[in-house]
């Protein structure tokens, strides 16, 4: 545990696995997002000693750590973290769970430099293949503007980001060209890719690089303007949202047929009523035990529960009742697995504690993590102009995980490539306004705005909403040059939202949802992923 004052920290701002999110992306993300707070991760499964590794950042840079191991200064002893391949995290937001005395170290570390100099050494090389794949054998090429100082490349590092700007290419045909080996020619690629310093190459492309840092893949373009080759989908629920929905409904047995015997009607009500329960129960809940139950206990309890509930004593009449019998019979075993083991409790423990713990919360986890997936395909089909199959899957995105602005974004951005007419215009621009009303700094969002209100004839609008984007984020050079232009046609007046340099919501008389706070979990990748805090 963090100690004896868990109890006064409140909830975590964000939780997962090292499995699933690298450590590589997460301290990238709380650069970019500038958060101030803790990073705390905890060991893999079997690894020793125990404790957790505390990571203190302000505004986004590395400021202090508590390690387990110690070093003679911060950026080395948070070298080894990025080659982790698994292990709980949670980032505690506003809360210094680092301290000072002599096994803290300090100083202001550059998270760009760390993460330079943490593909020098052991990584995660899956991970890197992983992100490299959603290139694809698109041509990349180095963003224009991409500032690479911040990363302090050695000479030979420098050398191959030259070959990469001499002409666009692919990830594959690009990386064996590395001086130092593919290896770290894939390394290279992946930083600049993680980083938004690179691009795919083709068409007119949308800037994806934003000031909050929500997205952690490869920037993708827009399509050229040209007539889309995918119709419309049509207007009903996409199989994709039908899919998702089922993936957050807990599913039940049906209705009992008639002509059932009295203890057979009995025990297919007690099946339904069953899982209902254990759905939001914890492992001490499902076995009926306190917390503090050691582990005679929980066997007494787990061997008293499966004498009813092991699929093998389910009558041939009820064989419609076995696969959910089934399930009732692994949750109580997984307790009684999880409960009986020190470590494993251990770590359950941490979970619960942060509000995790049920069938239902990891369900819920599931989906969105699914719908980050589901992200990054549909920026991929976007990519290769399919945009109905985009705006299916983003579809289905936002019904796992509503509060991600990105992916209402996205999905107003796909319809406006797909629909060259006006009609669904007010669609689009309600899904973009959505994103806004998430996440008011989106520079993404802003262009996206910007681009529909055009189309509207809205161009006063328009060119306040471009403004936005590029007040937000100066390297949205699409964004920059539509000011620049409404400069030259306006004589050189600058357009307010760009001079005040302030975030716009959408307005809130349009959108009957529009007074919902913005929230953190709501901004992006960095949710999909975490999860975000648990109800």
């Amino acid at each position: 545990m963090l100690g004896s004052s868990m109890s006064e920290l409140p909830a975590p701002m964000a939780q997962g696995d090292l499995a699933k999110t690298p450590f590589a992306h997460a301290l990238l993300y709380c650069h970019q997002r500038e958060l101030t707070g803790t990073l705390v991760v905890w060991p893999e499964r079997n690894e020793s000693p125990p404790g957790q590794e505390r990571i203190r950042f302000e505004k986004g840079a590395l400021v202090a750590a508590r390690l387990t191991q110690r070093a003679g200064a911060l950026d080395r002893g948070l070298l080894p973290l990025f080659a982790r391949a698994s292990g709980p995290y949670a980032f505690y937001a506003d809360v210094d769970l680092v301290g000072s005395g002599d096994a803290v170290r300090s100083g202001r570390v550059d998270p760009m430099v760390l993460l330079a100099a943490s593909l020098r050494g052991p990584s995660r090389d899956d991970v890197v293949e992983s992100v490299l794949a959603g290139f694809g054998d698109v041509p990349v090429r180095m963003k224009p503007g991409a500032d690479l100082r911040r990363f302090e490349l050695l000479p030979k590092e420098s050398a191959f980001v030259e070959v990469i700007r001499a002409a666009p290419a692919s990830v594959r045909e690009l990386a064996p060209q590395c001086e130092l080996g593919e290896t770290i020619g894939k390394r290279l690629l992946y930083l600049f890719a993680v980083t938004k310093s690179l691009e795919a190459y083709g068409g007119s492309v949308a800037s994806t690089s934003s000031s909050s840092g929500t997205s952690l893949r490869p920037s993708m373009p827009s399509a050229p303007a040209a007539p889309p080759t995918s119709e419309r989908p049509p207007a009903a629920a996409s199989s994709a949202a039908a899919r998702a929905r089922r993936m957050l409904e807990l599913e039940l047995p049906p209705e009992p047929p008639a002509g059932l015997s009295a203890d057979h009607l009995a025990f297919w009500r007690d099946v339904t009523r069953v899982l209902r329960e254990i759905d939001r129960q914890s492992y001490f809940e499902m076995l009926g035990i306190p917390k503090d139950a050691g582990a005679d206990a929980v066997r007494k309890a787990y061997f008293g529960l499966v004498k009813k509930w092991h699929p093998d004593r389910v009558p041939a009449e009820l064989a419609t009742l076995k696969p959910f019998v089934e399930r009732i019979f692994h949750q109580l075993t997984s307790a009684q697995d999880a409960l009986c083991d020190e470590k494993k409790r251990g770590n359950y423990m941490r979970v619960l504690s942060d509000g995790g713990g049920t069938p239902e919360s990891e369900r819920k986890l599931g989906a969105v993590l699914q719908a980050a997936m589901d992200h990054q395909k549909a920026e991929v089909l976007i990519r290769r102009r399919d945009f109905a199959g985009a705006i299916e899957l983003m579809r289905g995105a936002i019904v796992m995980s509503p509060e991600d602005a990105d992916a209402h974004a996205t999905l107003g951005w796909a319809m406006f490539q797909l629909d060259p007419g006006v009609e669904r215009a007010s669609e689009m621009l309600a899904s973009v306004d959505t994103a806004l009303t998430l996440n008011p700094k989106s520079d993404r969002a802003h262009f996206y705005r910007a681009m529909i209100l055009r189309r509207l004839g809205r161009e006063s609008d328009a060119v306040a909403a471009f403004g936005q984007a590029a007040a937000l984020n100066p390297k949205n050079l699409d964004a920059v040059r539509e000011v620049r232009l409404a400069q030259m046609r306006g004589g050189g007046k600058m357009p307010d939202a760009q001079k005040s340099g302030a975030a716009v919501r959408p307005d809130a008389t349009k959108r009957p949802d529009a007074t919902k706070p913005a929230t953190q979990g709501g901004a992006g990748l960095f949710s999909k992923i975490f999860g975000g805090k648990k109800d």
